[in-house]
């Protein structure tokens, strides 16, 4: 039930290293996944691209990919979008 947090930008800052995020999913154990900005380079023909849209892999992750905050900020449409997806992901009113 632990949260974990990646910023992979900082992490990359901090080590000199980059990291895929295939990577750091594989090496990370999770239940849900929330990413925000854009997915990743590779992932455009996965199940799991579309944004705001609760996908789950065979192992039963689950990953919501949203817009960046920033754009979420300030688009009403978006903030009900991602909230609509935080309630799926996280089985709120189930």
């Amino acid at each position: 039930d632990d949260i974990t947090l990646v910023n992979t930008v900082c992490l990359t800052e901090l080590t000199g290293s980059t990291f895929s995020v295939d990577e750091l999913l594989s090496t990370i154990p999770y239940q849900q996944c929330l990413m925000f900005g854009e997915a990743p380079a590779g992932w455009s023909q996965r199940q799991y691209v579309e944004p705001y849209v609760v996908r789950e892999a065979p192992d039963a992750q689950q990953m919501l990919l949203a817009d960046a905050l920033a754009e979420i900020a300030h688009d009403t449409d978006k903030k009900a979008r991602l909230w609509r997806g935080l309630q799926q992901l996280f089985a709120v009113g189930s």
